[in-house]
């Protein structure tokens, strides 16, 4: 996940680091240990689908997400979708 903004002059902040772990736990309780294909919304499950439903679930959330990477370093392939 990429974020971008300019920074908070009393933190140097773009967004508080906590609170985005916060909000990627949200979704990775959604998807982890569950069949990919049984998640509502996602679509067919895709790294382009993964990235798209990642970023629609953030975006609302956090304002200054620019950018979701998912990658399968298994196989070496990657998806990053961008604002």
């Amino acid at each position: 996940m990429f974020l971008s903004g300019q920074p908070d002059p009393h933190t140097g902040m773009v967004v508080d680091l906590g609170l985005v772990r916060l909000e990627i736990e949200q979704i990775r309780k959604q998807l982890d240990h569950h069949l990919l294909d049984d998640i509502a919304g996602l679509g067919p499950a895709t790294l382009e689908n993964l990235c798209h439903f990642i970023f629609q679930n953030l975006a609302p959330r956090l304002p200054a997400l620019s950018s979701v990477r998912v990658w399968r370093e298994s196989m070496g392939d990657g998806c990053t979708l961008s604002k």
